[in-house]
């Protein structure tokens, strides 16, 4: 490749052969990836050391790991800065003054810009060009050229004033530096300056060499990262780490208008460089200056654009209004993982800005000396972009801040936006669990019994008639009358079952009282065919209904309290302990989701049997249409119906229970993009907004394959293995699930034939569909059924499901049993399907293992435990006191005397002092009268509850510390509003959570709300120990106030005295992991049901009494007590009572009715005086509370007990824990064995863009002005190529046609067409698949491209499209060429020999197609020669060490060699010039030099191995026919070693570096892939560079 340089890699081909079929392997044992405690042997089986690896670290090294129990830290051993000369130093002043000379500006922006440098806070600048130069460059393009050039020069000199000064200090002999690693963002060449630095320092040849480009002003932390991740893959390395930064290149090209954008970077950005050299285990005469303890990456979601250089829309305060958002939790989160205290730490923060500088401060709580140094950095020097890192090390260790700090941070944002970080050292256990009761559940959950319900015969209706009755009831225009007919007869539905007559569907009441809450008032139909379909489902199942221990409700179109889940256990005469559960809002995908959920809670223990009940009537949405219905109204009612089903589900069936599914996987998604096109809203007027649009069929044909392979993957089933029991939600849907998936009719039958006879009942379809299934011939021909829906958000459910069948061994093949890691639990060993045990990969062990012995030893589950925790409120300005709130309520509301007296001393006597309630306070009690204007008011209100749980869910990941990226469940609670999709799917994008987390909202529970969802989220914690539940609970008592009569009941006072707003947020999991701790166990959990009060504690019950808590109170709450603590052998007096503030008279009452003391109660008194009652929202506020009070240290438990509307009583038993002791090792898990590539994909340009040479060649001759000469050498030189076709992503006809506008050429590479993006995502994709791990476990992203360079770069593109977790380490490998993907594969191979959890996605291509459009005017011969070759594509791969069972090795890697050719750093390279023009030169001496060094290269591949290139395929980097041939001849070929070089460039040319990786994937589907025992790979590219 360009340099000239050279790559190489020697990997070993795994095979099945038998060892007669060829000559016994020889082992080899190289360095690279050795690790101390692996003693290497020779072939005949003596230990062996390696003459090049100094033993005597590695002995170190094994005794640290003996005693550490861990992996050792990467030490910075040199440290280094270099600064433009004096002559280039300038004040703000001189600058200000030549840019407002120089550009044209209104007076405002004149102004603007003289604030912006004097106030910058910047004292002097580099700017490494003659102050004229600074902001103007020469109107000639060959003058600015020169000046540019100048620029790059002093960038070289930098790099090299830092590199000598880093080398000096670490003091090692130079030729032991086995890495390179160069960053900029400034400049656009290849082979970069490190190439010229390696010369220039006399380092090896062979040094392994890394050039990264536009990582932006993050680019020094990720660089530190990465050397720290190399130099710990193994104690031989020494890395050189260099980075430069020239503010002045971003300077000079600026326009003559700026915005004011531009002027804020041209008042900031400055040159500047750093370097240092990184090692582990420091050797004699070393010293190491900081350890660098850990690294973390996080990408903020939806800000992809807003730091893009080229963003001219862009905030100008924006850099704070984005650090606001994550930066706190992230840094949380960096310290708790190194159990490092911030107040302990130094903070060397990018000085982008002294704004972001104050910003950082201020969202981190820190004090003035921790931020010294970043402020120092910006007044000396201004922003030196990512350059900044290494500079602010050095400076913290001169200062006399250094022996103040135990620990340094190193944060900084990055294009893209995203954040870097590392934990610095400057160098100068867990509490015993107590025992739980349940039994563990051996094997998956089972669907025990299922039932369908359908309104009775007097409500089904053709679908012919339901249209007459839309055409006479509504006023449509004839096109909307016309779109009705097409519409309803299209839908394929015959029949449909809707609750009201066939003369009321679209009729709208004259009252609209109902419709202010449409969903409350549910009708009689509903409860009857919940009913029914509960008690058919329990009498399938035939057990005693007073063992279900839980009921979950649930529906799309009926909320209130009290919920179904009430009425249906009344009506189904269900134990009043039975657990109780209502699900709403989640629409179509709602049964299957309400399946995984209690599949999870059957899971906690084999005892658990869980009744699921759900239904809608939907025909209340044709009475709530808009006056003037739109097409999506019309097609919206279309489809729905009425109906409802049942299911009960539990593990280890009885002899009496039959299986009729296995639950063997739950799977969620979102769509990204897609939250406004399926939705649910009700106004203020009662008009309910419900909209599908015709978007989601093509969402779902987008994303359904994805999400069936998700819910396959690992399982080694196809659907072609599988029936498809979609949810029918329309024609449309099924067609394109059928189209996308390849499915047979006889698959998805059941769906369709549900949707003829019913239509779309939303989410009771799911689990009719799979009622009706396992009636028909196709359930005894299927062993497995994936089930599919699709709801608001868009989001998808799903779930696999094995189906039970009494066939005999010979009529279809053994069932191969699918092990998945939800459902195991510890001592439970699943099976291969040979019979031996198997641990799975994605599963940490060592909890299980733990979680083993502890259930050996107590005989019992482990308890789930709160791992963070965290309340929030509203802001001061809605802050009220009860005197304020009595005043305004007094006001605008009409009273007797009596009841003016009464409201009076409600609120003053209620010990209420202040409340959050989240509107103005002319709004607490009463809307506008404009229906607009009030709906903008709730509007306000939805968007302050979103943020209070936004707010409250960061605070306890911070406090949790955990990736969020390993979150898997999300329950939202609230009984304040009413929309599909709730606000969890915005907190899920917003906190950029998986979008295959599975969510659970629920509504209206009322006060007990959050006990239950608190119990539910302990569940399915219980359920496995890899889960980690985001618990979220909100309650707006304005809401509630808002709404209130203009003559109030003394229950409305009541109320109005005492509901509030607030929220809590919870992570939770079991058996903490290294970093986590637990602040609370959660023991135990009841329900129980008041009986007879079923509408007492109702909140539009007109007649209940204000005295009523109390007097109900007094009935059941003493022995409901009595019995959660027996059940937990605690006492009573051991105990703070967490009971619910309904109101003080309630505290009081159960005070008395338990017989406490007033200490026990001292924190529900605390929250109703400072903040009020807010609902179910109140029970994570007050464990927040009680640990951080005094009361803590006195109680042992504490109980959690609240009531809620039904009457209901829902407890909590809960133990505070004490700290963890300190984790003072890293905790990486050693790396045995060497990296291995674990898949490996390959992707080209469409057919379209797929030309004959031939073509191309009379393309370049119709376009180009070539003399005779010219076009002779053309002709010979394209024939010549032995390339018969290429991928060039442009026309044909504009190949090598110049545009018009040169704007585009000035950055070539960063607008990169959507065919590279796409084939990088395809060759992502593909990758991943055939790897078939989650993609959740992807640590890193390496991807590269010659052609393609930008802020945000490739890796923040690839890592959105591939929804890569936002905590991959992510790196854009530039300007590397062609030898840039065997150095990729290298450095992914160093990465993963870090850590046997690492596995490193590779992504690289290129659309080299660009080039022939920046030719020069007069292209030469070398021009010429340099676009005869190049093509378009892409390429992937993983990597990784020690491959689990579902991984299959292609290849080993045992060795990473490269080098640099001396004196041919001009033959092979590629520069932009300012008026667009790309300089490629590939010299006719590269050739030469390959032939000259290519033997020489190999001989040091193969060096102490005992192999020969006889014993070795040959994949070589297809550069050309010349090359090629060069190789073949120089190595002694035959032409069976390099048959794939040559194909891949026959059929697709030299896509660069994506080549590499072509031809490795080409060569293992060949025949000689088995028939070689080891493949020598080469590439060459700038430099000229070997690899």
């Amino acid at each position: 490749g360009p340099g000239l340089g050279m790559e190489g890699l020697l990997v070993g081909i795994p095979n099945s052969r038998t060892p007669s079929s060829k000559s016994v392997r020889v082992p080899i044992h190289l360095h690279a990836f050795d690790h101390p405690g692996q003693p290497s042997e020779s072939p005949n089986g003596s230990s062996v050391t390696h003459s090049n690896v100094n033993q005597e670290p590695l002995n170190r090294a094994k005794d640290y790991a003996v005693e550490k129990g861990s992996a050792w830290p990467a030490c910075v051993l040199g440290l280094a800065s270099a600064w433009p000369s004096t002559q280039y130093q300038y004040t703000q002043h001189q600058l200000v003054e030549k840019l407002l000379e120089q550009k044209q500006f209104s007076d405002g922006d004149r102004a603007f810009a003289i604030k912006a440098f004097l106030e910058s806070q910047v004292e002097s600048r580099g700017m490494s060009l003659g102050i004229d130069h600074v902001f103007q460059l020469p109107t000639d393009e060959d003058a600015a050229n020169q000046v540019l050039d100048g620029v790059q020069t002093i960038m070289q000199e930098l790099l090299l004033q830092a590199c000598l000064k880093a080398l000096d200090e670490w003091g090692g002999d130079r030729s032991s530096i086995t890495h390179v690693i160069f960053g900029t963002n400034s400049g656009c060449q290849a082979p970069s300056h490190d190439v010229a630095i390696v010369d220039k320092l006399n380092l090896p040849l062979t040094v392994e060499r890394v050039s990264v480009d536009h990582m932006g002003c993050a680019g020094g932390n990720r660089m530190l990262a990465l050397a720290s991740e190399i130099s710990c893959s193994s104690p031989n390395h020494r890395v050189l780490l260099m980075y430069v930064d020239m503010g002045v290149i971003l300077s000079t090209g600026m326009p003559s208008y700026l915005t004011r954008q531009d002027i804020l970077n041209a008042s900031l950005f400055a040159d500047g460089a750093g370097a240092a050299v990184l090692g582990t285990l420091p050797r004699a005469g070393e010293r190491a200056l900081y350890e660098v303890h850990s690294w973390k990456s996080h990408m903020i979601s939806q800000t992809r654009h807003e730091l893009a250089p080229d963003a001219a829309h862009a905030h100008t305060d924006l850099n704070p209004v984005v650090v606001g958002s994550d930066i706190k939790q992230f840094v949380d989160r960096m310290l708790h993982a190194s159990s490092v205290h911030l107040d302990d730490c130094a903070i060397l923060c990018h000085p982008g800005s002294s704004q972001l500088v104050d910003t950082i401060e201020k969202r981190l709580g820190l004090n003035s000396e921790q931020m010294v140094i970043c402020r120092q950095l910006l007044r000396e020097h201004g922003n030196i972009s990512g350059a900044s890192s290494l500079p602010m090390m050095d400076m913290l260790r001169h200062s006399v801040e250094t022996g103040k700090h135990k620990w340094a941070i190193l944060v900084s944002y990055a294009a893209g936006v995203g954040i870097e970080g590392v934990v610095l050292r400057p160098v100068g256990n867990m509490d015993n669990l107590t025992a739980s009761t349940r039994q563990l559940s051996i094997g998956p959950p089972c669907l025990l019994a299922l039932s369908s319900t359908y309104p009775g015969e007097k409500y089904q209706y053709d679908q012919k008639d339901v249209l007459e009755a839309l055409l006479s009831q509504l006023d449509l225009n004839e096109d909307d009358r016309a779109f009705a007919n097409v519409c309803y007869k299209g839908t394929q539905i015959d029949r449909r079952g809707l609750c009201l007559p066939l003369d009321a569907l679209y009729v709208k009441p004259d009252s609209i009282a109902s419709q202010l809450r449409p969903k409350v008032n549910l009708s009689d139909q509903l409860y009857t065919m919940l009913a029914d379909a509960g008690e058919a489902a329990l009498k399938e199942w035939g057990g005693s209904r007073n063992t279900i221990t839980h009921l979950i409700t649930g529906s799309l179109t009926q909320v209130g309290e009290p919920g179904l889940d009430r009425v249906v256990a009344e009506r189904l005469q269900l134990p009043s302990s039975v657990q109780r559960l209502t699900i709403d809002h989640m629409g179509c995908l709602a049964g299957y989701r309400v399946l995984g959920l209690a599949a999870h809670i059957a899971a906690v223990s084999s005892n658990y049997r869980v009744l699921v009940v759900y239904g809608d009537v939907a025909s209340y949405m044709g009475t709530t249409l808009p006056k003037k219905p739109n097409k999506l109204d019309i097609m919206s009612v279309s489809l729905f119906s009425d109906g409802a089903a049942a299911a009960v589900v539990g593990t280890q069936p009885q002899s009496h229970e039959h299986t009729l599914y296995e639950i063997h996987k739950v799977t969620s998604k979102l769509v990204a993009g897609s939250f406004k096109d399926m939705y649910m809203k009700v106004l203020v007027e009662g008009t309910v907004i419900n909209v599908v649009s015709p978007r989601v069929p093509i969402f779902i044909g987008k994303h359904s394959k994805t999400f069936v392979d998700l819910i396959l993957e690992g399982t080694g089933l196809t659907m072609k293995d599988c029936a498809m029991l979609c949810h029918p939600g329309g024609k449309t849907i099924l067609d394109t699930v059928e189209e996308k998936l390849d499915l047979v009719r006889e698959q998805t039958n059941s769906s369709w034939d549900i949707l003829r006879a019913h239509g779309n009942m939303t989410g009771a379809t799911n689990l009719q569909v799979a009622d009706h299934f396992r009636h028909t011939d196709a359930y005894s021909k299927y062993d497995w059924a994936v089930c599919v829906s699709f709801g608001p958000g868009l989001g998808m459910e799903g779930l696999l499901v094995g189906i039970p069948n009494s066939r005999t061994p010979s009529s279809k093949s053994v069932r191969v049993p699918i092990h998945l890691h939800a459902f195991d639990h510890p001592g439970q060993p699943s099976e291969s399907p040979n019979g031996s045990s198997v641990t799975h990969s994605n599963v940490n062990q060592e909890p299980l293992n733990r979680a083993k012995d502890y259930a050996v030893e107590k005989g019992s589950a482990w308890p789930a435990c709160v791992l963070g925790l965290a309340s929030a409120w509203p802001s001061t300005q809605y802050q009220y006191t009860q005197h304020q709130l009595v005043e305004k309520l007094l006001e605008q509301k009409q009273f007797s005397d009596g009841d003016r007296a009464f409201a009076i001393k409600a609120f003053l006597e209620s010990q209420v002092e202040s409340r959050g309630m989240s509107l103005g306070i002319d709004h607490v009690f009463q809307l506008p009268t404009d229906e607009d204007a009030a709906n903008q008011v709730l509007d306000g209100v939805q968007t302050i509850m979103q943020e209070l749980l936004l707010q409250a869910c960061l605070k306890a990941l911070d406090e949790w510390g955990g990736d969020r990226s390993s979150i898997t469940h999300v329950i939202f609670g609230t009984n304040s509003g009413c929309q599909a999709p709730s606000h969890d799917v915005a907190i899920v994008d917003k906190l950029n959570l998986p979008l295959t987390v599975e969510r659970v909202s629920v509504d209206h529970m009322g006060c007990a709300g959050g006990n239950r969802m608190l119990a539910l989220a302990s569940e399915i914690s219980c359920s496995s120990p890899n889960h980690r539940v985001l618990l979220m609970y909100v309650d707006m008592g304005v809401i509630l106030s808002t709404g209130m009569p203009s003559y109030l009941t003394r229950q409305d006072i009541l109320n109005a005295s005492l509901f509030a707003d607030g929220a809590g947020a919870a992570v939770l999991g079991t058996l903490p992991r290294a970093g986590e701790r637990a602040l609370y166990e959660v023991h135990s959990w009841k329900s129980h049901m008041i009986s007879q009060t079923r509408h007492e504690l109702a909140p539009d019950a007109a007649h209940a009494h204000t005295d009523l808590n109390p007097v109900v109170v007094g009935s059941d709450i003493k022995q409901f007590v009595d019995r959660m603590l027996h059940a937990s052998s605690v006492h009573l007096d051991d105990c703070a009572i967490l009971c619910h503030p309904g109101s003080s008279q309630l505290v009081d009452t159960i005070e008395k009715r338990l017989g406490l003391n007033s200490e026990q109660m001292v924190i529900c008194r605390q929250l109703l005086r400072e903040h009020g009652n807010i609902s179910g929202a109140s029970s994570l506020p007050m464990m927040d509370m009680l640990r951080h009070s005094v009361e803590t240290g006195k109680h042992k438990w504490a109980i959690l007990v609240s009531y809620a509307a039904g009457v209901g009583i829902e407890g909590v038993v809960l133990r505070p824990v004490g700290n963890m002791d300190n984790l003072t090792a890293s905790t990486r898990q050693l790396s045995i064995g060497p990296p291995c590539l674990l898949a490996l994909s390959s992707t080209y340009p469409g057919e379209k863009y797929q030309y004959d040479q031939k073509d191309v060649l009379e393309a370049l001759l119709s376009q180009l002005d070539l003399n005779e000469d010219d076009r002779a050498f053309a002709n010979v030189c394209y024939k010549g190529t032995q390339i018969d076709r290429r991928g060039l992503c442009l026309p044909l006809d504009a190949l090598y046609v110049k545009p018009d506008s040169i704007a585009s050429q000035l950055r070539p590479k960063v607008n990169l067409s959507d065919q590279l993006y796409t084939m990088l995502a395809d060759a992502g994709e593909a990758a991943l698949k055939e790897w078939g791990g989650s993609r959740n476990t992807i640590t890193h992203l390496i991807t590269g491209s010659l052609t393609q360079v930008g802020e945000p770069g490739l890796d923040r593109v690839v890592a959105e499209r591939l929804q890569l977790p936002s905590s991959v380490q992510r790196l854009t490998i530039d300007h590397m060429g062609c030898l840039a993907g065997y150095r990729v594969l290298g450095l992914a191979a160093h990465i993963a020999a870090v850590s046997s959890n690492y596995r490193v996605l590779v992504v690289y291509g290129d659309v080299a197609s660009y080039m022939g459009t920046t030719l020069p005017k007069k292209p030469n011969k070398l021009d010429i020669m340099s676009v005869s070759l190049f093509s378009d594509g892409a390429a992937a791969a993983v990597v990784g060490t020690q491959p689990q069972s579902h991984e299959h090795t292609l290849y080993e890697i045992h060795k990473v060699t490269s080098k640099l050719v001396a004196g041919s750093f001009k033959d092979m390279y590629m520069k932009v010039l300012v008026e667009g023009t790309v300089i490629n030169v590939v010299s006719p001496r590269v050739p030469i030099f390959i032939g000259k060094h290519s033997k020489t290269f190999v001989d040091l591949i193969l060096e102490g191995t005992g192999l020969t290139m006889k014993d070795c395929a040959m994949l070589c980097h297809p550069g050309g026919k010349t090359i090629l041939d060069t190789v073949e001849e120089k190595l002694d070929l035959v032409r069976e070693q390099t048959n794939s070089s040559w194909d891949i460039l026959r059929a697709h040319g030299n896509m660069t570096g994506a080549t590499n990786l072509q031809v490795a994937d080409h060569f293992r589907h060949t025949d000689a892939y088995s028939k070689y025992d080891w493949a020598v790979c080469v590439s060459f590219g700038p430099g000229l560079g070997m690899e």
